[in-house]
């Protein structure tokens, strides 16, 4: 057993911005403890080369739909990321209304869920959306801390509260897996943590060795996705690592992608994305049908400059003037990389192989355009991206 260093703290905010996917800190007292903990390593680590092996592949992006303005007077929040269920319904959780809208495959508005308040079926700051395997759907509330448990019809089941302050959540199998920053002594320094059905703990992993340090908030910041057979992905935000566990807490593969242009970092720079560009982070992991890992990263716009503060009026064209996006895929089981590409939008993962765009807003309606990925081979067949289920069921 090894002694392990963890620094623990009081008053500490930690909130996720969903369109950001970021985790901030604010520190008042800062208190240094001991744990004992077991160093963990993956059974497989590797390193992928920087040049893809797909010279002549190249990345498709075919519009869908368009999902935008519920009803008069009922408006989508602009940092609203979607989540899309086996039906093929759309649902945009929206912190300003405390409720869930819900849309058909088409894009047509069929109803909204919930409303604001902390009752029972209410939320605050609804902004995570999940589906397990019976179709039940899970709300994470991130202002309650709370996960809410809602049947395939929307009827209210149940609400749990989470241990932990929620960055992003998957299902793995029959459980949920949180990212957070926990300060309980039994969770704190373990990233991962396993919840069963009732809301209770079953264990927590996720780290080498358990460490939490509030001056470097992000390196306890994962982005989660199911993979096969019960495991999940965990991939950092602040350095090109993605991780493969299972639910018994098994490391059981570490990718490190050698990128030049993805150095890791430990903080945000201030003023970015308007004064100085913003950083490259790993906001999305995604595993298709063909055991390969799509990886979405913002970066720099291609042609960035310095940006005046945002008018609050078209938060759309401040994002595609600041930001491009880079889509990379993997192919975990040959371990290399298949192709690295640049688009132009702003992307965010929906499931099921699917992407969202902020687009221009209409009378300060924001409206997300949806579109399919691709991969176009040498020969100009496209395999389109699909995957078992979205990226939280």
């Amino acid at each position: 057993m090894q002694q392990v260093r963890y620094v623990s703290f009081a008053g500490a905010i930690v909130r996720r911005k969903a369109s950001l996917r970021a985790l901030s800190c604010a520190v008042s007292v800062i208190l240094a403890s001991t744990i004992e903990a077991q160093t963990r390593s993956p059974k497989e680590a590797v390193t992928i080369a920087s040049t893809p092996v797909c010279a002549g592949c190249s990345i498709v992006m075919e519009r869908k739909l368009t999902i935008g303005m519920t009803a008069p007077g009922k408006l989508l929040d602009h940092e609203t990321i979607l989540s899309v269920d086996r039906r093929g319904r759309f649902y945009a959780p929206t912190p300003s209304s405390g409720t869930v809208h819900v849309f058909d495959s088409t894009g047509r508005f069929l109803r909204s869920i919930g409303r604001s308040g902390g009752g029972p079926g209410e939320f605050s700051d609804p902004a995570m959306i999940l589906f397990a395997q019976r179709d039940t759907m899970h709300v994470i509330d991130i202002a309650k801390q709370r996960r809410s448990v809602f049947t395939p019809e929307y009827g209210f089941i149940a609400a749990h509260v989470l241990p932990t302050l929620v960055v992003d959540a998957a299902f793995a199998g029959r459980y949920m897996v949180l990212n957070g920053m926990s300060m309980s002594a039994q969770h704190i320094g373990d990233p991962l943590l396993l919840i069963d059905s009732a809301g209770r703990v079953e264990r927590t992993f996720g780290a080498a060795s358990p460490i939490v340090d509030p001056r470097r908030p992000f390196d306890m910041s994962r982005m989660l996705a199911p993979s096969q057979s019960g495991t999940f992905w965990s991939a950092w935000q602040n350095k090109y690592v993605i991780e493969r566990w299972d639910t018994a807490g098994t490391w059981l593969l570490q990718i490190t992608r050698a990128a030049a242009w993805f150095k890791p970092w430990i903080a945000l720079a201030r003023g970015a994305p308007r004064a100085i560009p913003p950083t490259p982070r790993i906001i999305g992991v995604q595993e298709d049908n063909a055991g390969r890992l799509w990886v979405l990263i913002p970066v720099a716009d291609a042609n960035w400059k310095p940006h005046p503060a945002s008018s609050g009026t078209d938060f759309a064209k401040d994002y595609e003037e600041m930001f491009d996006t880079i889509i990379e895929v993997i192919d975990y089981r040959r371990r290399e990389l298949v192709l690295s590409q640049r688009v132009k939008q702003d992307l965010h993962f929906v499931g099921n192989g699917l992407v969202q765009a902020l687009e221009s807003e209409l009378k300060g309606s924001p409206k997300f355009g949806i579109w399919r990925l691709g991969l176009r081979n040498q020969t100009g067949e496209v395999q389109w991206m699909q995957g078992s289920c979205p990226p939280h069921c």
